[in-house]
């Protein structure tokens, strides 16, 4: 297609990091044709460079786009020239995980592994804050977005998640037991440890979630947990 092979050819045709450059690649995210926009996204990589202060401001104008399509291509954008884990880019990741359109969701899940650092607290903090949405898809979106910003068993992800077995909304707490699946590494000891600490809560309901929540962290017989919840339970 000639406007794709157009839009290719921009890099090669302009100096990277000027303005007018940046300006052009952009519009081409506004076109229907989502080849167009993923060639718009790669040349934008090439006209510019991560934390380019010409190319940020006129990308993050694009993220509240009423057209959820320009949404999810700028976030798609966004991910590319922001410093990897900075910290507002990080917020305003956070911000766009909880869109109302599950393509913008889905970019951010997908965008958040090349933005962030692997283990980044900030990231983690942000990202869990979809779990306490009102929202069931926006709180799955947040539960896969740990993926995306942390290994399987992270510590401070477990811990996060299982925050959430002391909400008093049960649909959060539903969430949480479903992210606790993907996230745990199975007969870890901290994933144990906080889930047994909400064994003695004073809340029946987190007590409930955290007896539900032992089987997706911990097989039968391994000794930590049977002193954990021992401990729990003595008299």
């Amino acid at each position: 297609d000639v406007r794709i092979a157009a839009v290719d050819a921009l890099p090669q045709v302009t100096e990277t990091g000027l303005k007018l450059s940046v300006t052009q690649v952009l519009e081409r995210l506004r076109n229907d044709e989502r080849q167009i926009r993923l060639s718009a996204v790669r040349a934008l990589t090439q006209v510019s460079v991560r934390g380019c202060k010409i190319a940020i401001p006129i990308v993050e104008e694009q993220l509240t786009d009423e057209d959820p399509l320009m949404r999810e291509s700028a976030v798609e954008a966004y991910c590319k020239v922001v410093l990897v884990s900075d910290e507002k880019a990080i917020t305003t990741l956070g911000r766009l995980l909880q869109d109302s359109d599950f393509r913008v969701r889905r970019a951010v899940v997908e965008g958040l592994r090349e933005a962030v650092k692997i283990g980044d607290v900030h990231a983690i903090f942000t990202v869990s804050d979809a779990l306490d949405h009102a929202n069931f898809d926006i709180r799955k979106s947040g539960c896969y977005a740990f993926l995306s910003v942390a290994e399987k068993g992270d510590e401070n992800v477990v811990e996060e998640v299982c925050r959430r077995f002391e909400s008093d909304r049960a649909e959060v707490r539903r969430s949480a037991l479903r992210a606790l699946e993907l996230v745990v590494m199975r007969n870890a000891e901290h994933a144990i440890f906080q889930v047994c600490e909400r064994l003695e809560h004073e809340a029946s309901e987190t007590r409930k979630t955290a007896l539900k929540a032992l089987p997706i962290v911990v097989d039968e017989g391994v000794p930590y947990a049977i002193d954990q919840v021992r401990n729990k339970f003595q008299c």
